[in-house]
C-alpha cells in the first residue's frame, strides 16, 4: 500500500466556499474516487489556510491516471483551482516513516483520523515510535517535504487531539473531508 501526503493553501476568501463544497461533494467524484483506487482519504485544514490530504492506493501512478481520465476530473478541478492560491502547487512529500512498518507490527486501523504539522523535524528512533505505539496511536505516518515542513497523520481511538510527542501543532488541522464517509452517505441515499 503507497501512502501519500500533498500540501496546498486554500485562498482566505475561499475558505468556507472549500469546507462547503468538500461537505456535500459531487456524487459522481465519490464514485470516481473510490473506482480508481483512493482509499482512507481525508483533507484536513488549518485555520491559516492550510490544506493537507492524506490519502493510501495500491497503485498510487495508475489511480492518478485514472481520476485525471475521469469525465468528473476536469470540472471538478476547475472548482478547486479557483479556490487555492495561485503558485501553492500540492507537494508530494517523502514519507519519512510508517509506525506499524518500523516496529515490524500487523496495520490496526483506528477511528479518528489526526493530522498536525509539526513545529520540528521530529528525531524518530525505535523509543519515541514505541511511545507512540504505546500511546494508542495507529497507522502513523510522518512526510517531509523538501522545504522541512513535516506532516504526521495519525489514527486513534478518541476523537481528541493527540498527544505528538515531538511538538503540538500551534494551529491544529481539523477534517473536512473523508472519503469513507462520504461512500457511506452516497450508499445510504441509494
Amino acid at each position: 500500500m503507497e501512502r501519500v501526503c500533498f500540501t496546498m493553501l486554500v485562498a482566505d476568501e475561499h475558505r468556507d466556499t472549500y469546507v462547503r463544497m468538500h461537505a456535500e461533494p459531487w456524487p459522481e467524484l465519490i464514485t470516481e474516487l473510490h473506482r480508481t483506487g483512493w482509499q482512507d482519504y481525508s483533507l484536513f485544514l488549518r485555520d491559516d489556510g492550510v490544506l493537507v490530504g492524506y490519502l493510501e492506493s495500491p497503485d498510487w501512478e495508475s489511480a492518478q491516471r485514472e481520476m485525471a481520465a475521469a469525465a468528473v476530473s476536469p470540472r471538478w478541478s476547475v472548482e478547486m483551482d479557483r479556490l487555492v492560491v495561485p503558485g501553492t502547487v500540492m507537494q508530494w512529500p517523502p514519507m519519512a516513516v510508517h509506525l506499524e512498518s518500523a516496529l515490524g507490527l500487523p496495520e490496526v486501523r483506528a477511528p479518528y483520523r489526526h493530522c498536525a504539522v509539526v513545529d520540528v523535524r521530529p528525531e524518530v528512533d525505535g523509543r519515541s515510535l514505541e511511545e507512540l505505539h504505546a500511546s494508542g496511536m495507529r497507522n502513523l505516518s510522518l512526510f517531509v517535504r523538501d522545504d522541512g515542513l513535516v506532516v504526521a497523520y495519525g489514527e486513534t481511538d478518541s476523537p481528541g487531539i493527540p498527544s505528538w510527542p515531538w511538538s503540538r501543532p500551534s494551529r491544529p488541522l481539523r477534517e473536512v473531508f473523508n472519503l469513507d464517509e462520504q461512500l457511506e452517505r452516497l450508499s445510504a441515499q441509494r
